[in-house]
């Protein structure tokens, strides 16, 4: 592991993720927009789905293109805001240069926290191993006390 911390440079790591992230916004966004009338007509059985376009769709109504450039923060959402902005025929320009911000926005946090993670990593490291031990005793006892509840009858020294 040790051997790969600076494999990467971070310059080159960010960009890359950047435009990934950016390209994958904008293909579902032209999808959107090229196959509006496809992806209705899918979706028309589909009420789970189409509740959650029709959320979006009144984000859209109440905040403009503000929810483009919070998208990023919508967990769960990012890609059916970038299809419903298309299906909406939102400016591309303005979906792309707030999506772009939001993109950049959201890596630099992430970025950042795993430098600070890799600062600290055996910190982590350590944090993670006494989780695991305590979640183990745990799961054992749990087990344990499953079988003694079970089979106390048949245990006749615990009856």
């Amino acid at each position: 592991m040790d051997e790969l911390l600076g494999f990467l440079k971070f310059s080159v790591t960010y960009i890359v993720v950047c435009v990934g992230s950016i390209l994958g916004f904008m293909t579902l966004y032209f999808a959107g927009v090229l196959f509006k009338e496809r992806i209705m007509k899918k979706t028309e059985g589909k009420s789970n789905f189409l509740k959650k376009m029709e959320r979006i769709e009144n984000w859209f109504r109440k905040y403009g293109y503000k929810v483009i450039l919070i998208n990023r923060f919508l967990a769960g959402a990012r890609s059916l805001v970038a299809l419903t902005a298309g299906i909406s025929e939102m400016d591309g320009r303005k979906v792309f240069l707030l999506a772009l911000f939001s993109i950049i926005f959201w890596n630099g946090i992430l970025a950042f926290c795993g430098y600070l993670l890799g600062e600290n990593r055996g910190l982590l490291i350590e944090y993670i191993t006494r989780y695991n031990y305590l979640v183990l005793f745990i799961l054992i006892m749990l087990i344990l006390a499953y079988f003694i509840y079970k089979y106390r009858n048949r245990l006749k020294w615990f009856a």
